[in-house]
């Protein structure tokens, strides 16, 4: 509100805001300045006043400005044309309705009510701009907010070098990641992308992130976690009408092997120098289907040789997957052998399209 505000004060106690708004001028304050040349240039008497609770201002009258005639009395025939001003205030015109009077009153009638008309639709302009910057700011709080919600991947740098990026459409979105620091040194990598955007979305990642942690812990397999998120999810998913898709693997670089488990996420990869192999979905989405018990696969992963990557269909146009498209900067990332995480990340969004975007886009690359 203080960026749409001219002035800003406070009382002596600091306990009452005054804020002066850009536009919100008083339209009587603009008017009285020509209400004299006005009566000069057209010859019309007229007595201008302003009615509000208890009391009553006139803003000008022409029978008792110093230039009237000396004596001279307000007539006792009048037209009078009423403005309301407001929910609690209004405008009273009075004048003489003979001859050009007549006309010339009309005109000043509409001229006062053009003005009233223009002071309350930007007094409306103000009032919708308050309440979306207000709700910006709070959608700007809730944002920073869920990005917190996140963790961060510093904290797991002695298991593995990892780069995630978080980017949603709006300001709140249904894609996330999920690390966690497993039993045994291993590590827990986990990716969603709920089926929705905005404040919906937001809750079901902010459920699906406090379900991975009590999940995703100890020495759980995958397919144990994946349906433990089932469980937990099912519910909120089928009364909204969302479902998820969810990838979560385990990487063991004790044993130089990854297990993993797929509920319906098609962009997940293990990138070896000049190929990439897509980490088939093993299950339907959460939320779609029967909830019969996830399948794992588990694979080789020679230490610092892969690296592990997932991310959204935010990333992709059309559907059209960066990392097969030959051409591509992470295709050519690839191509070139450099698997480095951050590397990965930044190519990946690098042949991400720009502009408007519908959707979240988020990314996690591993290397054990």
């Amino acid at each position: 509100m203080r960026s749409l505000s001219d002035e800003l004060g406070f009382d002596p106690t600091g306990c009452q805001v005054t804020l002066t708004f850009k536009g919100a001028v008083d339209p009587v304050a603009r008017l009285k300045p020509w209400l004299g040349p006005f009566s000069e240039a057209t010859g019309l008497s007229f007595r201008l006043e302003r009615d509000r609770p208890g009391r009553t201002d006139v803003l000008y009258d022409s029978w008792q400005t110093p230039q009237a005639a000396p004596g001279r009395q307000t007539p006792e025939l009048l037209a009078e044309r009423t403005l309301a001003l407001g929910d609690s205030e209004a405008l009273r015109l009075s004048y003489e309705p003979a001859g050009s009077g007549q006309a010339t009153g009309e005109l000043l009638g509409g001229l006062l009510h053009a003005l009233v008309e223009t002071h309350e639709t930007r007094e409306r302009w103000v009032e919708r701009r308050l309440r979306r910057e207000r709700l910006l700011a709070e959608l700007e709080v809730a944002r920073d907010l869920q990005l917190r919600l996140l963790p961060d991947a510093t904290r797991f740098e002695d298991l593995a070098d990892i780069a995630v990026r978080c980017d949603p459409a709006l300001s709140l979105g249904g894609d996330f990641y999920f690390l966690s620091r497993l039993s045994e040194g291993r590590l827990g990598v986990m990716l969603g992308d709920v089926s929705s955007h905005g404040p919906s979305a937001a809750l079901i990642m902010a459920l699906t992130l406090s379900a991975a942690a009590m999940v995703a812990k100890g020495d759980t397999g995958p397919a144990q976690v994946l349906d433990g998120m089932h469980e937990q999810l099912l519910r909120a998913l089928e009364k909204t009408e969302m479902y998820m898709t969810l990838f979560y693997a385990v990487l063991d670089r004790s044993r130089n092997i990854v297990s993993y488990a797929n509920a319906g996420h098609p962009y997940a990869y293990r990138l070896a120098e000049d190929e990439a192999v897509r980490l088939r979905a093993l299950d339907p989405p959460v939320g779609m289907g029967s909830a019969e018990g996830a399948r794992e696969e588990t694979i080789a992963w020679p230490t610092g040789s892969h690296t592990l990557l997932a991310f959204t269909d935010g990333l992709t146009h059309d559907l059209d997957d960066p990392v097969t498209k030959e051409g591509s900067a992470i295709c050519r990332c690839v191509s070139a052998g450099d698997l480095e995480p951050r590397s990965i990340v930044a190519s990946l969004f690098e042949s991400s399209p720009e502009g408007l975007r519908l959707d979240d886009r988020t990314a996690v690359a591993v290397r054990p």
